[in-house]
């Protein structure tokens, strides 16, 4: 009797054939796609069934544990012929590590510098005189969607890249290209992005003189591999579809969710004050930096005036909880986002260490209460299951907009961790104490989906004032996504 992996293995199979045998030929990869059953965070028993099955081709996200299971001894006795695609970003100090430790290494399908092709070559020319074990293959990893968060060289740049691997690289073989679509409700979305990689394919192997069947397309996974499959793609990576029974729905705000703009009238003068804004650095004096402390897989430090925030990512790890509570099923489908917040001893003038249990505990569970109730509405959470992302935030000075300062941290170190998000949120807050009205609003704030997923208010407004005052924060949330967007992208090509 089949297993339920087994199970999924057969219909995901029928699934995809039936697919490929509804795409148009013009645009359809030459035989049936391959099927890379992705095992992240998946028990060796899984791997085992679903090898017995027929599947040959598994992919992973993470280096050590891509490296713990391929030399696993049950693993290395029951699957001799399996074969490991990396799948998942991969740091220029870990290629090393990786190449030399993973037998059966097929493929590392997430080149998207220059930088990290030579560490490869480089790595594998070592390899191939000592072992004898040929080139390595690769392939390109272009990011489609334009979204910042994701990892993948331009598509503007995909010809250059591939140029120069396949002239410079010559312990490297260019095989394909990969894409991970937006996690969007709409086909359409998606099917533009797939589409595009089939169209810088063929450039590609029209600038180098190939033939179109030279270069694979990998894209599509659990969501959405039938779109890609009638966009050209020749393998797909499937990982929820096979090794999950629960499985929910990607909520996709943008579409299933008002705006808070729609919900109330425009404050007076609102475009006249977006004309009279000035950029968000000549506001106030920041600086920021990411992948700040190597032990973590991602991590940011911002300051903002004299306020100082340090942000550290761990996970995804794993968080599985027995199926027979209603927490088991949940971290069965969509994992689970926590937070932690810590003042340093030395965070503000004259914090007093007698009043720590008093008021400083009390101040970081509701810092820390807050985050992750705005994380919990940016972070694609059904892309983890079984999994827990835990936000550690360090304050080294508080001097004023603490909340603030760590969500705009926070975002930056999710960036640098890699982990999935709708969209980057931003904060902003203002203060009134005019005509009666003290109160402090603060918002997190989704600009390119024009949604709030925090707002916080302290003290006391008028539900006018805080009309207004919530349209001139969205005005500077708006700009502080533009900064950060163009910080974030100047950093991750360093």
């Amino acid at each position: 009797m089949l297993s339920a992996v087994q199970r999924n293995i057969v219909a995901v199979q029928n699934q995809i054939t039936a697919a490929w045998n509804c795409t148009d030929p013009a645009v359809r990869f030459g035989s049936i796609p391959r099927l890379v059953a992705v095992s992240k965070r998946k028990p060796v028993v899984d791997i085992c069934a679903a090898y017995a099955a027929g599947q040959r081709h598994f992919g992973e996200n993470y280096v050590q544990e891509l490296i713990d299971k391929a030399n696993d001894e049950q693993l290395l006795v029951a699957c001799p012929d399996i074969r490991w695609h990396f799948i998942g970003h991969l740091q220029l100090n870990k290629v090393r590590k990786l190449i030399e430790n993973v037998p059966n290494l097929h493929v590392v399908e997430t080149v998207d510098s220059e930088k990290l092709a030579e560490t490869l070559n480089r790595v594998a020319r070592g390899r191939v005189d000592q072992t004898l074990l040929g080139k390595i293959n690769v392939m390109l990893q272009v990011n489609t969607s334009g979204e910042i968060q994701k990892h993948g060289c331009e598509p503007e740049k995909a010809a250059q890249l591939a140029r120069m691997v396949v002239q410079d690289c010559p312990f490297l073989q260019l095989i394909g290209l990969m894409t991970i679509g937006t996690a969007s409700s709409c086909a359409e979305v998606t099917r533009g992005e797939f589409s595009k990689l089939f169209q810088i394919r063929n450039q590609i192997c029209a600038n180098l003189d190939w033939e179109v069947h030279q270069l694979e397309l990998s894209m599509g996974m659990s969501n959405d591999f039938q779109e890609a499959i009638c966009c050209g793609s020749s393998s797909v990576r499937v990982g929820s579809a096979i090794f999950e029974i629960f499985r929910s729905k990607i909520i996709e705000m943008e579409y299933n969710s008002i705006p808070y703009s729609k919900l109330c009238k425009d404050a007076e003068n609102s475009e006249q004050n977006l004309e009279q804004s000035n950029t968000v650095e000549s506001k106030q004096r920041i600086n920021m930096k990411m992948n700040c402390v190597d032990s973590f897989q991602g991590s940011a430090y911002i300051e903002i005036n004299t306020t100082k925030i340090l942000c550290t990512v761990i996970g995804p790890r794993e968080a599985y909880k027995s199926s027979e509570d209603s927490m088991g099923m949940l971290l069965a489908t969509c994992g689970k986002l926590t937070v932690s917040v810590r003042f340093a001893p030395f965070a503000k003038t004259g914090r007093l260490q007698r009043r720590r249990k008093e008021v400083i505990l009390s101040e970081e569970q509701t810092l820390a209460t807050l985050i992750q109730q705005a994380f919990e509405s940016v972070v694609l959470v059904e892309r983890y299951p079984k999994a827990e992302i835990v936000l550690i935030i360090s304050i080294l000075q508080d001097s004023g907009n603490v909340l603030c300062a760590s969500l705009n941290c926070c975002t930056m170190a999710l960036v640098s961790a890699g982990i999935e998000i709708y969209d980057l949120l931003t904060s902003a807050s203002e203060t009134l104490e005019d005509k009666g009205d003290n109160g402090t609003l603060t918002i997190g704030y989704m600009a390119k989906l024009h949604q709030h997923a925090l707002t916080e208010l302290t003290g006391y407004a008028s539900a006018e004032t805080i009309r207004k005052m919530m349209t001139r924060l969205e005005i500077r949330c708006t700009e502080w996504r533009k900064w950060m967007e163009k910080k974030i992208r100047a950093q991750m090509q360093q």
